[in-house]
């Protein structure tokens, strides 16, 4: 058997595997034996190809659309057509890998797509082509799961091709690059803070997914009024809004919605599925209030993400140009489900017409987000690549070519010969929605399609269909076997007449799923189009009778209904129908206006009716694993209700639990959009209770935010360890401490960074930012560290934390000004010392106050030899002043503290500083409290400054009075010397009896007219005053050195009279006359006294 040969076997006397081995064959070549001898069970091979797929596959002159329905091998073409291109890309050397991407609607078949390919390319690049197999690094966005959010076009290398995902997938690494684009032109800084457009703008979008057909019909759908929503289907509506007014080639230019009289103006040939204005009217009501919601939710559908990227790449030419180096070609499968602005945003990166592979069916085209059309897609990529065709004077690059496929490998001849009139329907009724194929060839019989007429639902669970539960005597149908409707409507109403003997679906929800048996429940009778299925069937037989398409314009979506309805059978079709009479013109053109009758059909009263009867029982059993994997399909199509169904028959308490869980969240979504809060918390609870139970934690996160329960949802994902996910829902619940932890874990320290500040916790921001620098970028950084600058100044930061928050300052000059502005001398002292620079080190300390240090920075860099700005009579000040200091704390002290300045700094000294040394060091003996000084002593003190400290000191002091024993220890000559140093202080105004009193009072005169003096720290006004600048201190000074001298004088009148009362007591002159004192010695009248 060849791949160009039909076959003869029956579908029914083979299994599946049977069948797929029929239609691959293989050419026994040395890796294949090799393969086989190895047991290399995951090794993937190409299978030899009909003559029509070979043209396909070997075609690249041009761009390639491929038109085949379902079945003909449409994805086989392309994956082999991608990897023969790869292939022959590798072996060029030095030729620049060809980046290709592949890209499907549905991520369950990318996932196998994916699978296949890379298996296909690893296997012949190992055992073919002798060269080294791709290496995965695990970074590569094709090496990831579709559900991850971190890639952008910016991490993809030559190892990250070929790219095969689902356009959504795709679509979030083009979101997320131009996020990443965006963030490195402004260097990170986004207002207010960096982090904040991740974080309080994406609010919970890890978890929610953009407005789908799902959400659409469950969040949106029950809020619309009835009024406009009684008579219109929800999947026809949604479409509409999605394909054809926002999403429509006519939006490409403009990037806008169609205006309302644009939409109800449109050709029935662009918008056929409603052509009434009063239905088109209620479709556009519709939108507008989608719209309004949506922003009231901040939610976002498909389009308005594709409208978003298209619009940065052609606003920003930087961002088009990487791009379009990061793609070469891009293949779509199943391209009838996608819009014209999907293709628009393509065409507007890939920069060689002759890299886009297309194929699809508009048979198929009855997605919920489209309304496509292959001759849009010739218009479109002529418009595109027309000027550049012509300057290069190559037509055919603007004309993709067109590849038609009719050999079906999935269903039997007589299921396609229904299905091919079903598309003849189409053709004549609607040629402009549906492109005109050659009938599709089967490669296998079996049995045709039977109409039973007359049956109402006790059919399907009669005892004489389906396996027989012998328990209940009802029919029980296998996974393989599905009852299809047209409607939900339809679908509730069956099921409550037969329970849950049977898989139900509508036929959307079918599409793109297989069954070996179909039943087709209704479709005729409970059509509301028999007029248009009579007028058809007329125009057929009859070529004078016309067909008008704009009256029954609706007939274009029942035809293609039919049409997915009828390939979804692999084995067996039966049609149930309740009603006869509405079936005569089906019946008709099936049985007699056909070469050979396409159906059987049979009816109750028929001989035959039995034994067609019971060919709806399965041709398997009952298999578990079966109704398993239908389960998982289904719940990956949101059909959770038809999923928990298929658990329980396969007896998976597991998936039966969350499929349990989807139904009650899927049902609290419905009580929020029609305000039943009761109803949504409870059904919400409910469901996060069953995920956590089956530790679907992302489903039950999404759940508890949907109730706003964002610490529960945070708390969730820390169980987990997930600390990236818990971050920004603890951040929701406003827990910013909680998130910038999380975030820290997950290594996000920018976003740990935007945590801290945004909670108000900027010592922890700081202290964070310290610890982390060299863990985030140097731009963020940079940004945060004027952030902290700005806190600074505002005051916001503590004093404790302003070292390190200045520390984090890129230059040291930023620091500098920085320790300045905020008065922090310490820190400034010890940048100055780092630095070296002693000059400024040495002013600070004087500013400081810490003139010893100051000192000591003096002599050991000699500042006096190296700057004009400091002299050697400045030096010898600073060291009056060191040493008074020392000198007035040992006098305070009341202890012995030697001033050892000459022997601290050696031969460093000049011969001044050694001298004043000395003079100090000796004038230490003379200090308060040592006893009373003698006019010698005072004598024998050299240097001028420091007899008159000491002169003044002593009697300011008290001491020396205080310590007089007699008139003569008085020190006489010292306070005469001290009066007249303030005498010539407070008349004169003299330098020398001012310097004196400054040396004093530990004021250091400083040249700075903003900071004219420096309190020293040991200064006894310090008791007194706190901010030198807000004080006159020649006014205090001069004060308080006069209140202190005018209280030693008083304090010396004291002692003078009481050490003279003591030497010559009071004598009265009676006393002295008589011998005997007066009675009264008081009493001047009885006595005189003699002192």
């Amino acid at each position: 058997m060849y791949p160009d040969r039909e076959s003869d076997l029956d579908i029914r006397v083979v299994d599946q595997d049977t069948i797929d081995m029929a239609n691959k064959f293989y050419a026994l070549t040395e890796p294949v034996m090799l393969s086989i001898l190895d047991n290399d069970l995951e090794a993937e091979y190409p299978f030899d190809l009909a003559k029509d797929e070979r043209q396909v596959i070997r075609h690249f002159q041009t761009a390639s659309l491929i038109l085949g329905r379902s079945g003909t091998g449409k994805t086989t073409c392309l994956v082999f057509k991608l990897v023969g291109k790869h292939l022959v890309g590798k072996r060029i050397v030095g030729e620049k890998p060809v980046r290709q991407v592949f890209l499907t609607r549905s991520s369950i078949l990318a996932g196998k797509l994916k699978a296949i390919t890379q298996r296909l390319i690893e296997t012949l690049v190992s055992k073919s082509l002798h060269v080294e197999r791709p290496q995965d690094d695990g970074n590569c966005p094709s090496s990831k799961a579709e559900d991850s959010i971190e890639e952008s076009v910016l991490t993809l290398n030559d190892q990250s091709f070929p790219l095969v995902c689902s356009y959504d997938h795709f679509l979030r690494i083009l979101e997320n690059t131009v996020r990443a684009f965006d963030r490195q032109n402004f260097q990170g800084l986004e207002a207010p803070y960096p982090g904040q457009s991740e974080v309080a703008k994406a609010k919970y979008q890890e978890e929610r997914q953009p407005v789908d057909y799902y959400g659409f019909k469950v969040d949106y759908w029950p809020r619309f009024s009835k009024a406009l929503t009684k008579t219109l289907s929800v999947d026809l509506v949604f479409a509409e809004i999605m394909g054809v007014i926002k999403g429509s080639a006519s939006s490409r230019d403009s990037l806008v919605p169609l205006c309302r009289e644009e939409y109800l103006t449109r050709s029935s040939r662009l918008a056929p599925a409603f052509n009434l204005e009063n239905d088109r009217s209620h479709v556009y009501e519709i939108f507008e209030t989608y719209e309004a919601l949506k922003l009231e939710r901040g939610d976002v559908d498909n389009v308005d993400r594709v409208i978003k990227v298209l619009r940065a790449v052609r606003e920003d030419s930087s961002l088009k140009k990487l791009l379009r180096s990061k793609f070469d070609e891009v293949y779509i499968d199943e391209v009838q489900d996608q819009r014209m602005l999907d293709i628009q945003l393509l065409l507007s990166f890939i920069k060689d017409g002759r890299g886009f592979h297309f194929a699809g069916d508009t048979a198929q085209a009855i997605s919920q987000e489209s309304t496509f059309r292959f001759s849009d897609i010739k218009a479109l990529f002529y418009e595109h690549f027309a000027g550049v065709s012509l300057s290069a004077r190559q037509g055919q690059l603007a004309r993709p070519t067109m590849f038609t496929l009719s050999k079906n490998y999935r269903s039997h001849k007589a299921i396609l010969a229904l299905a091919s009139l079903v598309m003849e329907l189409l053709w004549k009724g609607f040629p402009e929605t549906v492109d005109k194929l050659e009938p599709e060839i089967g490669q296998l019989s079996g049995p045709k399609p039977v109409i039973f007429l007359g049956c109402d639902a006790d059919i399907l669970v009669s005892t004489n269909v389906g396996l027989v539960k012998l328990s209940e005597r009802t029919a029980d149908f296998g996974a393989e076997q599905v009852i299809l409707v047209r409607d939900e409507e339809m679908k509730a109403e069956l099921q409550s007449e037969i329970g849950d003997v049977a898989l139900v679906l509508t036929i959307l929800q079918s599409k793109g799923m297989e069954f070996d048996d179909v039943i087709l429940w209704n479709f005729f009778t409970k059509s509301k189009h028999s007029v248009g299925i009579r007028s058809l069937n007329a125009s057929m037989k009859d070529e004078r009778s016309t067909f008008d398409a704009r009256k029954h314009c609706a007939m274009c979506s029942e035809l293609k209904n039919l049409y997915v309805a009828v390939t979804r059978a692999r084995i067996q079709l039966f049609f149930i129908e309740s009603s006869e009479d509405a079936l005569v013109s089906v019946v008709e053109m099936l049985t007699r206006r056909v070469p050979q009758p396409l159906v059987e059909v049979t009816r109750p009263y028929d001989t035959d009716f039995p034994e067609k009867l019971k060919s709806l029982r399965p041709g398997t059993s009952v298999d578990p694993r079966r109704w398993a994997l239908r389960g998982e399909q289904l719940m990956l199509q949101h059909s959770y209700k038809d999923a928990l169904l298929c658990f329980r028959k396969a007896g998976d308490e597991r998936g039966a639990t969350f499929a349990e869980g989807k139904v009650y969240e899927e049902e609290g979504r419905r009580c929020m959009a029609t305000n039943d809060t009761e109803g949504f918390s409870r059904n919400m609870e409910a469901a996060v209770k069953n995920f956590t139970e089956v530790n679907r934690i992302g489903d039950a996160v999404s759940s508890l935010v949907r109730m706003d329960q964002f610490g529960r949802a945070a708390q969730l994902w820390m169980e987990q360890d997930e600390y990236g996910k818990a971050a920004p829902f603890f951040a929701q619940a406003k827990l910013y401490n909680e998130a910038a932890h999380c975030y820290g874990l997950a290594s996000k320290h920018t976003e740990a960074a935007a945590m801290l500040h945004r909670g108000g916790d900027y010592d922890g921001l700081v202290l964070y930012l310290s610890k982390n620098q060299g863990n985030m970028l140097t731009n963020s950084h940079r940004t945060y560290t004027r952030l902290c600058n700005m806190l600074l100044k505002q005051g916001k930061i503590s004093l404790w934390n302003r070292k390190v928050a200045i520390e984090m300052l890129g230059t040291k000059a930023e620091q500098e000004d920085c320790f300045i502005e905020y008065e922090m001398h310490e820190e400034l002292a010890e940048l100055y010392n780092d630095q070296q620079k002693h000059k400024d080190l040495y002013r600070l300390l004087i500013r400081m106050g810490k003139l010893e240090r100051a000192l000591s920075i003096a002599v050991k860099e000699q500042l006096w030899s190296l700057s004009d700005e400091i002299s050697e009579d400045e030096v010898l000040k600073l060291l009056d002043y060191t040493s008074a200091g020392l000198f007035y704390q040992a006098s305070q002290k009341n202890h012995t503290t030697a001033i050892e300045i000459e022997e601290k700094y050696g031969g460093l000294l000049t011969n001044d500083m050694k001298l004043k040394a000395r003079q100090w060091q000796a004038g230490l003996r003379l200090r308060p409290g040592k006893g009373i000084i003698s006019r010698q002593q005072l004598a024998e003190t050299e240097g001028d400054v420091v007899k008159r400290f000491i002169n003044l000191l002593n009697i300011i002091d008290f001491a020396e009075i205080a310590q007089a024993a007699t008139l003569n220890e008085i020190p006489y000559e010292m306070i005469q010397q001290a009066i007249k140093i303030l005498r010539d202080l407070a008349l004169k105004d003299d330098r020398l009896a001012w310097s004196t009193t400054l040396l004093l009072l530990g004021l250091w005169e400083n040249n700075n007219p903003q900071e004219p003096y420096v309190l020293l720290p040991w200064s006894p006004l310090r008791q007194t005053l706190s901010r030198s600048h807000t004080v006159d201190f020649p006014r205090m000074a001069k004060q308080w050195v006069l209140d202190q001298m005018a209280s030693a004088i008083l304090a010396l009148d004291i002692k003078a009279r009481n050490l003279w009362r003591l030497k010559w007591p009071v004598r009265c002159v009676q006393f002295l006359v008589k011998g005997s004192p007066a009675k009264n010695p008081l009493s001047f009248s009885e006595g005189t006294y003699i002192v």
